[in-house]
């Protein structure tokens, strides 16, 4: 499929199946639920427009367009996780991090062994879930750094 359809098959799950169905998320977003089943459509050529689409993934907790879009321009979308701790934590987070990194390497072992699509899915989590957790260090070890310089 090109990008267009798959954005409008993304666009007709966050409307239609989320936490919320399509006539509370009219409510929600101001406008009629047939104006948001029409810009949903697959087979409708109307847009979606951008507003309305953010608007409506946090409402959805649903941001897989944002993924489609983000991959057709060669980008990884990832959510930061949220990395407060105290000291005694930061223990755990090394080692947490260690076993997410094996993971993903054996799992890219078991899909060099036998690529198939089950070993691919497989794969593809754990290296999302290792590209999550490095974010979330990132993002940890700049805070630290920053408050450590501040100290001196």
């Amino acid at each position: 499929m090109d990008f267009a359809s798959d954005l409008k098959i993304q666009h007709h799950a966050l409307i239609h199946g989320g936490r919320l169905n399509v006539y509370q998320l009219a409510d929600a977003v101001g406008r009629s639920h047939s104006y948001l089943c029409r810009i949903s459509s697959p087979t409708e050529d109307v847009p979606f427009p951008s507003d309305l689409e953010d608007m409506i993934m946090d409402l959805q907790k649903n941001y897989e367009p944002l993924h489609l879009k983000a991959a057709r321009h060669g980008f990884v979308l990832v959510k930061i996780p949220n990395t407060k701790m105290s000291k005694g934590d930061e223990n755990e987070l090394v080692t947490d991090y260690h076993n997410a990194a094996a993971k993903a390497f054996n799992d890219l072992s078991d899909f060099v062994k036998e690529p198939d699509q089950k070993q691919l899915k497989k794969l593809l989590e754990s290296l999302n879930l290792i590209i999550g957790k490095s974010a979330g260090i990132s993002k940890w070890a700049k805070k630290k750094a920053s408050k450590q310089l501040e100290i001196f």
